[in-house]
């Protein structure tokens, strides 16, 4: 006898051969499990209208603030376009890394490069069912590997997996979606570590996570050390010391490991948060409940969407299906005990996590999530729907009754629900608008009918009719699409889906003149635009400008943008408040406007284009209106380079020191000549003059002074009445740490007593906290400005003491103009990443003043000698020919420089990038060792099996006893 033969698959290709294994391999059906959640996610987004169906799109909230700008700037990288450590289109530039490992670092960012210029949009979308359809498909690999059933089952599962309300609502989250993806293979990884010893794909898809999105694989790194010991302790006894040890350490190190091979993007990301981002809050400790768990089990019902901002609860609903067989696994007895008290454990500590504040903290990073809270809520639905698929995976008509117990206790618990006080389940959104979102049809009255139906289908389930898996398998669907439906619709009502039309059309009319300029000028320059869609705009428009927002901020860069007089705070900065002194001193050489002649006259017209979104509008010849189809570039005249030199005077202001931003301009400029010179003559200095009317006042701290309105529902006014004794530019600012809206009204009466007509604007709101320019005016004016304190407000805050009202003396600031430009390099060559230039420092001149934000990656040389980068003035230790307080102004980098001519050499790498990249490949090679090490393992134990398999068939059988023969053996 013989062992049998392998069917000859000779002459088929590859492909063909593993085509072949596919669709009649046992794991095919998986292929449902991507395709399924995936479809019914693209019918949710048809409902809602999504392109092309209608003009909407998936742009909602900071998927349209920021994450779409950022995906941008990638898919420039990926063509050649870019750097993936530098990038000079945020707040004055800065590194790119953390925005990268930060935003959009996941694999499937590379598929933006097969879109079109206009198709970024189309991107988000098929991006985001993909991920739908990849999170159904490696939950359904867990399952089958891991718990296997009939594939119907786990497709079920899956699919409920891949459209929990987390992943519904915070799809435009789409870093958050790549670790629902990773989660079920990283769980299965550490049971193939309990199991089997095998730790590759643990290691693998953890390193994975961590590059996707470091914030989120911090989260994930926490609940796979539940995970580990929930998994050991369910399956083996704590008393085997050896057998957990062996386990523990194998998970330790592997996931040691995973970390360095994430380490080239989570060290560089790791000085990225020095930058700000680690002491963006100082969050309390305190312990406390956050909410009662009725409301937690509210959650878990479909159609229960309440809010995205900081008073949301968790997005846990994962189905009824799997809400109703949750108790019904602690119910079975074919679920060990031992397993029911860790899954008991677990989904405790899970809870407990929701509801404590101090631990919600941790899994947080010990930063309070502004909105979105709960970001790690999706491991609490992997769970439940985990320890549902067990149950049903062991229904019959015996365990039903249980099913039947609980899903009448569901039922109960749905109506007690109803019957507590809609105040109990009432939010408020933006302007205070109050929302039920327990809602009596969309929540209830669905949940019952659906709970009713699903009952009965699993009735026919567990009674083995024919087709029944199949109907729960529709029902669920059904329920699926029509919450996810809802989710969609709320979130749009809640923070606004965006349309494809207002980012496409506002980025074809801007991109036009933004090229025209960028070819007529290739040097290196800061350019800016007044008309904003949202402040990261020059990520997609590759201007090098001021306009940001990130959460990976430069708080330095922020703050001395804000002290100049631009709208910056928080998080972000904007190009409002600008004029020719700042604009002059950070490099902004242009500024693109759509209206002609509002700027200050000192910016004079560049170029002109027609708006091309305005080219196919039918307009009668009457009405059109050149002026108002007209894009326009403006060039300041007296705009310096990003780099000059200066007195080292520079490097002892302390912009703190003063309130006003006209003073820290002049101080700034002061300390740049070392010697005072004055740009901005005060008009008003202290409030001692100013009139009010329905006002009280009174001093806080830190210098503020405060108005009130003296009755409630009255809008108080504060008058400023200034005397013009030169022709010119005149700017306003209350400066304060504590801005509340305003409205502005400003009157001038010429010495012959005619009046202007009084001018309006709001002030002190989040992008008009800035310096203000209040216009041209003539010597005599007698000038009325008057600060109407809007009830909403309430209070107005300012500092007292310093100067208000600013005169701008153009013809000093021409002189000194020309004494800044005095050392002025010339730049040969520059990229995002490298700056190389000749200068001849004039004499006094001995600093190299740069508008480039502090940063050790930056490495400088001057005539080929390195210099050594210090925030902290320190003595010379002869190391290094030139060493220096770097920091200047409190975020710009300079670097001494000694008088006469030298050549100067700037390259930028990430902080951290060249270590990351050792550890690795070192945590590469660690990986592949131990891959190799187990195929060798596997193969030389079936060899040893395929050598007994062989052996056995080829041995002759022996001939029987004769004793055990009836007939001789002859006849046998």
């Amino acid at each position: 006898m013989t062992a049998p033969q392998l069917k000859n698959e000779k002459g088929k290709t590859v492909f063909s051969r593993a085509v072949w294994r596919l669709v009649n391999g046992r794991s095919f059906y998986l292929i449902g499990a991507f395709f399924l959640p995936l479809c019914i996610m693209w019918v949710i987004f048809m409902i809602k209208g999504v392109y092309p169906i209608t003009e909407k799109s998936v742009l909602v909230l900071d998927l349209n603030g920021q994450y779409v700008y950022f995906f941008e700037a990638m898919r420039d990288i990926f063509q050649g376009n870019g750097s993936p450590f530098y990038t000079w289109f945020r707040s004055l530039g800065g590194e790119f890394s953390g925005i990268y490992a930060y935003y959009v670092a996941s694999p499937f960012a590379l598929l933006s490069v097969f879109f079109p210029e206009n198709g970024i949009t189309e991107f988000l979308l098929w991006s985001t069912l993909l991920k739908v359809g990849a999170s159904g498909l490696t939950f359904g690999i867990y399952l089958h590997n891991s718990r296997p059933s009939k594939p119907i089952n786990v497709v079920i599962f899956s699919t409920c997996y891949a459209l929990t309300s987390y992943a519904v609502v915070q799809a435009h989250n789409t870093m958050w979606i790549d670790s629902l993806i990773y989660l079920p293979l990283i769980c299965l990884g550490i049971e193939n570590i309990v199991r089997r010893g095998r730790a590759s794909m643990y290691c693998l898809t953890l390193a994975l996570c961590f590059i996707s999105n470091f914030y989120i694989g911090w989260m994930t790194a926490i609940f796979s050390t539940l995970y580990f010991f929930y998994y050991y302790l369910s399956k083996y006894p704590f008393k085997d010391f050896e057998k957990f040890f062996y386990a523990f350490y194998k998970w330790l190190i592997y996931s040691i490991v995973a970390a360095m091979i994430a380490s080239v993007i989570l060290l560089p990301t790791y000085f990225s948060l020095q930058f700000g981002k680690n002491t963006f809050q100082n969050p309390s400790y305190a312990f406390e409940a956050r909410f009662d768990f009725i409301k937690l089990f509210t959650q878990m019902l479909p159609n229960s969407y309440d809010t995205v901002r900081p008073n949301g609860l968790p997005f846990i609903y994962c189905g009824l299906i799997s809400l109703t067989l949750l108790p019904v696994y602690f119910i079975s007895r074919n679920v060990k005990g031992r397993e029911k008290i860790m899954s008991g454990i677990i989904l405790a500590l899970m809870v407990l996590s929701f509801s404590g504040s101090t631990i919600d903290l941790f899994w947080h990073g010990l930063q309070k999530p502004n909105w979105l809270n709960y970001r790690y809520s999706y491991m609490f639905c992997f769970l439940v729907i985990v320890f549902a698929y067990e149950a049903f995976r062991c229904l019959d008509a015996k365990l039903y009754r249980a099913v039947l117990g609980c899903g009448g206790v569901i039922g109960v618990l749905i109506v007690i629900v109803q019957a507590l006080p809609d105040a109990d389940f009432t939010i408020k959104r933006a302007s205070d608008k109050e929302f039920t979102f327990i809602q009596t049809f969309y929540t209830i009255w669905f949940s019952i009918i659906m709970l009713g139906i699903l009952l009965a289908v699993l009735w026919a389930a567990a009674h083995k009719k024919r087709g029944a898996t199949g109907a729960v398998l529709a029902v669920v669907c059904l329920e699926l699409m029509l919450n996810g439906i809802y989710d969609v619709f709320r979130l749009h009502e809640d923070v606004y889906y965006s349309t494809r039309e207002s980012y496409v059309t506002f980025m074809e009319r801007w991109s036009g003149i933004t090229r025209s300029v960028q070819e007529s000028d290739s040097s290196l320059y800061r350019m800016e635009k007044i008309k904003h869609r949202k402040v990261n705009d020059n990520m997609t428009l590759r201007i090098r400008g001021i306009s940001n927002s990130t959460s990976t901020l430069n708080a330095s860069s922020i703050r001395l943008l804000f002290k100049m007089g631009y709208a910056s705070k928080s998080h972000w900065s904007r190009y409002v408040g600008g004029n020719v002194v700042n604009d002059s001193l950070i490099g902004i050489k242009y500024v693109l406007d759509q209206d002609k002649d509002k700027l200050p006259p000192e910016y004079e017209l560049y170029l002109s284009e027609m708006d091309p979104t305005k080219l196919y509008e039918d307009v009668s010849d009457e009405e059109y209106d050149p002026d108002k189809n007209m894009l326009y570039a403006y060039i300041n005249n007296y705009a310096l380079p990003v780099m000059f030199g200066v007195s080292s005077d520079i490097q002892n202001y302390d912009i703190e020191s003063e309130f006003s931003a006209p003073d820290v301009l002049n101080s700034m400029i002061s300390a740049m000549l070392g010697r005072e010179v004055q740009i901005y003559e005060p008009l008003v200095v202290g409030d001692s003059g100013f009139d009010s009317e329905g006002l009280t006042q009174s001093s806080v701290s830190k210098n503020h002074r405060k108005w009130a309105n003296s009755k409630s529902g009255s809008n108080g006014t504060l008058t400023i009445t200034f005397n013009v004794e030169k022709d010119g530019s005149v700017y306003f600012q209350l400066p304060s740490e504590y801005p509340r809206d305003t409205l502005c009204r400003v009157q001038a009466t010429h010495e012959n007593g005619e009046t202007e007509p009084k001018r309006s604007f709001n002030y002190l709101t989040n992008e008009t906290h800035t310096l203000y320019y209040l216009g041209e005016f003539k010597a005599g004016d007698e000038v009325k400005l008057e600060v109407c304190i809007r009830d909403s407000a309430g209070n107005l805050y300012y500092y007292k003491d310093t100067g208000y009202v600013y005169y701008f003396n153009l013809d000093t600031f021409k002189e000194i103009y020309g004494e800044l430009t005095a050392s002025l390099p010339q730049i040969t060559s520059f990229s995002d990443t490298k700056i190389s230039a000749v200068v001849n420092m004039a004499e006094g001149d001995t600093m190299m003043y740069t508008s480039i934000p502090f940063d050790k990656g930056w490495t400088v040389k001057v005539d080929g000698k390195r210099v050594k980068l210090n925030a902290d003035i320190t003595e010379d230790d002869g190391e290094t020919p030139y060493k220096a307080n770097n920091k200047v102004f409190g975020a710009l980098l300079a670097f001494e420089v000694p008088e006469g001519e030298h050549t100067i050499e700037m390259s930028y790498t990430p902080q951290g990038f060249r270590i990351g990249a050792v550890l690795a490949v070192a945590g590469l090679t660690i990986l592949i060792f131990g891959i190799v090490k187990n195929i060798r393992k596997d193969s030389k134990r079936r060899r040893t099996k395929l050598a007994a398999y062989r052996a056995a068939y080829a041995s002759p059988i022996p001939a029987p006893a004769p004793e055990l023969c009836e007939d001789t053996p002859e006849e046998a």
